[in-house]
Formats: C-alpha cells, sequence, structure tokens
C-alpha cells in the first residue's frame, strides 16, 4: 500500500510508519502535499547494495 503523509504528521507517527515500511508498505513524506522523501528499511537497501 502506499502511504502519503505530511512532515509535520510523520515526525508524530515515525514509530508506526516504520513498522508499515517493515511490512512492506511504501511510505512517502510529502511537504505541502509533494512527496520528498520515501521512508524504506535499511535491511531492503542493505540487500540491494550487496547483489
Amino acid at each position: 500500500m502506499r502511504i502519503l503523509v505530511e512532515i509535520g504528521e510523520a515526525a508524530e507517527r515515525l514509530e508506526e510508519l516504520i513498522e508499515l515500511a517493515a511490512r512492506q508498505d511504501e511510505i512517502l513524506i510529502c511537504r505541502d502535499g509533494r512527496p520528498t522523501a520515501v521512508l524504506t528499511l535499511i535491511a531492503s537497501r542493505l540487500d540491494t547494495i550487496d547483489d
């Protein structure tokens, strides 16, 4: 599932958003309604780098 969340809300919900990312949800952090960052697990990034 793709989840868009504003920066302020992401700060308040960070622990919950990390859990959602762990379940493979796509977390997009937005500023003024525009995606500016992606929250992803380090482990999934490291798996890609090691290949």
